[in-house]
């Protein structure tokens, strides 16, 4: 193409990112008539904030209201639409962006002889030399450019791919390529937190074979039964195309929490489960999959259920096998999380006297530290105090 102006062009950028720079600064991708701008279109961190920035017809740069999620994986978009007269469908006289961050949208109109354009053949990715200049701070996983302004309906499809693909929780529900939610934000209500999924989608090359929510509060993994150290290494594949198998949970502790006795299983007894609870929505029928917890919870068990009440008739299932991946050891069940299943851990917890919500050093315990998690750790004997 020519190095000049394509007038009266609709853009829709999005982006999968993780800034690492709390208030960081620096460009995710532009199109721009030399190799050094890149800001007509361009989409940034600014100071910490999502930034979609135009220059040539007129100067255009808005901010995002909120700021990106630092140290997390992000899903930002930027859509410009012209207005009917300038190419566009937007009923405002010098069109309207659309934000997106993660799920949420905000609309900016414009008016008068604003108008949108892409001026230039130069696309860079990770740095620019103009508004919000220098390299990004952080990683850029995927960027993506539509020469037209996507529908809603698009544009959740697109976060949607991004989302399963890079764990992030969206606020809004997330759409296989065939508009299906497959994580349905109202029917799951009070279970939208830390949602991730494992799922295949063809039209859109995604084959998402392990999972786990990018959070650090957050240890819970699904795969497929070939939970390896990478999706690529993993060698069970999800059997047919739009498979989805996603799950959120209520936003309490995971840690063993809540009094729960078992007594029938053969990893031993249990007396407290976790607080978080988690839901399943399964799509296509997902079958056995890998349910994978961090070893260090004495007796696990992962508890199924029909609905949110746990107690001993609901289905415990011992997580005695254990596999490392990335140096990290998991206890692991062989489960089906149906459609509209719930699902917690037990385990069984030492307190002393029965009295939680300590940090219990026992020197006569070879240097262990008992926590409100249920689980043990080694610790440097001169930290010891025996109560």
């Amino acid at each position: 193409p020519t190095n000049g102006e394509l007038a009266n062009t609709n853009t829709s950028i999005f982006s999968a990112v993780r800034p690492v720079t709390a208030n960081g600064t620096g460009r995710i991708t532009g199109i721009d008539d030399d190799t050094t701008y890149a800001s007509e279109p361009g989409v940034s961190i600014a100071s910490g904030d999502p930034r979609q920035y135009e220059y040539y017809n007129t100067i255009t740069s808005t901010d995002f209201s909120t700021a990106f999620n630092t140290g997390v994986s992000n899903i930002f978009s930027a859509i410009a639409n012209n207005s009917v007269a300038n190419g566009g469908t937007s009923t405002f006289s010098g069109g309207e962006k659309v934000l997106a961050l993660n799920g949420s949208y905000e609309t900016i109109s414009f008016t008068g002889s604003n108008k949108f354009q892409i001026y230039g053949r130069n696309l860079r990715i990770g740095h620019a030399g103009w508004d919000a200049a220098g390299a990004f701070p952080g990683d850029i996983m995927e960027v993506i450019w539509f020469k037209r302004t996507l529908t809603a309906n698009e544009q959740s499809r697109v976060n949607s791919y991004l989302a399963v693909k890079n764990g992030v929780t969206l606020n809004e529900n997330y759409l296989a390529t065939n508009s299906n939610a497959v994580w349905d934000r109202t029917v799951n209500t009070g279970y939208n937190n830390n949602i991730f999924g494992i799922a295949r989608d063809n039209i859109t090359a995604l084959h998402q074979k392990q999972s786990g929510r990018v959070n650090d509060a957050q240890k819970l993994v699904i795969s497929t039964t070939g939970f390896a150290d990478s999706n690529a290494a993993n060698s069970a594949g999800l059997a047919n195309d739009l498979q989805y198998l996603m799950a959120g949970d209520n936003g309490l502790k995971q840690t063993l929490t809540i009094p729960l006795t078992y007594t029938a299983g053969s990893n031993g007894t249990t007396n407290y489960r976790f607080e978080s609870i988690w839901k399943a929505q399964n799509t296509g029928n997902v079958g056995t999959v890998t349910v994978a917890w961090p070893k260090g919870v004495k007796n696990l068990y992962l508890v199924q259920s029909p609905d949110a009440a746990f107690d001993g008739t609901d289905t415990f299932t011992p997580m005695v096998t254990e596999v490392t991946v990335n140096g990290v050891v998991y206890n692991t069940a062989n489960v089906t999380l149906s459609n509209g299943q719930y699902f917690t851990f037990a385990g069984y917890m030492y307190a002393p006297g029965g009295v939680f919500s300590a940090a219990w050093y026992r020197a006569d315990a070879a240097n262990t530290l008992f926590s409100d998690a249920g689980t043990t750790n080694a610790i440097d004997a001169s930290t010891v105090q025996q109560w």
